[in-house]
């Protein structure tokens, strides 16, 4: 299932998704049950490269922005905490929720960073665009599901209350560092 496109500078484009089927054009992927993927096509929808991450729960490629010199940036929604996603998070028998991740990519396909969001609850981040500095901004939301955040968001008002919802607004560096 594709969830997001993004036109490229050389006339192709990027699509991302998830799946769980391991023939066709997913076979050689990742070996998780469930994969979330990018691909690069041309211009004729011939594929260029392609990219993924899995693991035994959701994780789905949720949004894609290319970026003016060709890096592609993705956001990666997932419920893993085995596969390719395990050990991406701090005290894992804390963090039982959905949390967020975001890629970049060369022009070429080339995985520059990987960069985990999370705290303790729900972080859904469906949004990103690229900005002119080299890295992007990301926003969705979060929810706490205890007294406080711990990590990512720590210092973090969200109306101090179990289970409040807030919208994040989170810009990443070239290098995939927390710029705000």
């Amino acid at each position: 299932m594709i969830y997001s496109i993004d036109a490229t500078n050389d006339g192709g484009f990027v699509v991302g998704g998830k799946t769980d089927s391991t023939d066709g054009h997913f076979s050689g992927l990742s070996s998780g049950k469930y994969k979330s993927f990018i691909y690069k096509c041309d211009a004729n929808a011939g594929i260029q490269w392609r990219d993924s991450l899995s693991g035994s729960k959701h994780c789905t490629v949720e949004a894609i922005s290319v970026g003016s010199t060709g890096e592609i940036f993705s956001t990666i929604s997932s419920n893993c905490n085995d596969g390719d996603f395990a050990g991406m998070k701090q005290a894992e028998e804390e963090l039982k929720g959905k949390f967020t991740v975001v890629t970049k990519h060369t022009a070429s396909g080339k995985r520059a960073w990987v960069t985990p969001i999370y705290d303790v609850g729900h972080v859904d981040l469906p949004a990103i665009v690229a900005s002119d500095n080299g890295g992007c901004v990301v926003a969705g939301k979060y929810t706490s599901n205890s007294d406080g955040n711990k990590y990512c968001f720590k210092g973090i008002y969200n109306g101090g209350m179990t289970g409040t919802t807030d919208g994040m607004i989170v810009a990443l560096k070239g290098d995939g560092t927390f710029y705000w």
